[in-house]
């Protein structure tokens, strides 16, 4: 899409809050250089193999029916055991975006969690059963066409708070 740098600075910014949920500080700046260049996999303390992934490939994990038209472009991945997160870029209207994924979550049959919209920016969280889809997207209010945002899936979503 646009500006590269802007885009760096957004993947480094998640990838470096990943990892330092993952593995704490001490790993980050390695595996996020590593996963700048492709792709890498860290251990976590318990076994748990987190990848991240500059490549604009969607994990397997991540279900197929979840809609990423041509329009939007995948910028990135973190997967591990029981979640993925895909970052995205798109000039669709930031309308028709939220509209494509709130639909399909309540298609599929989601129930909604949570929502929380603040001046063309949303997170938005569904449940089914054990499964869990989340957006996040956020218009670039520079540019006022760029959106950016996350898709994240989860089949073990942390217990109700």
């Amino acid at each position: 899409m646009k500006n590269g740098k802007k885009l760096s600075a957004a993947l480094f910014a998640v990838l470096l809050l990943a990892m330092m949920i993952a593995t704490g500080c001490s790993k980050a700046e390695k595996a996020i250089k590593e996963a700048e260049q492709g792709t890498t996999t860290i251990t976590k303390e318990d076994g748990e193999e987190i990848k991240l992934s500059s490549k604009t490939d969607v994990p397997d994990m991540f279900p197929s029916d979840v809609p990423i038209p041509d329009e939007i472009q995948v910028t990135a991945s973190i997967s591990g055991s029981d979640s993925v997160t895909v970052t995205i870029e798109t000039e669709m209207p930031y309308e028709d975006v939220v509209k494509l994924y709130s639909d399909y979550a309540q298609q599929a049959g989601y129930s909604e969690v949570h929502k929380l919209e603040a001046d063309q920016t949303i997170n938005h969280s569904f449940q089914k059963g054990t499964e869990r889809f989340v957006y996040t997207l956020q218009l670039d209010l520079e540019d006022n066409k760029t959106i950016t945002g996350a898709l994240v899936y989860s089949n073990k979503p942390e217990a109700e708070e």
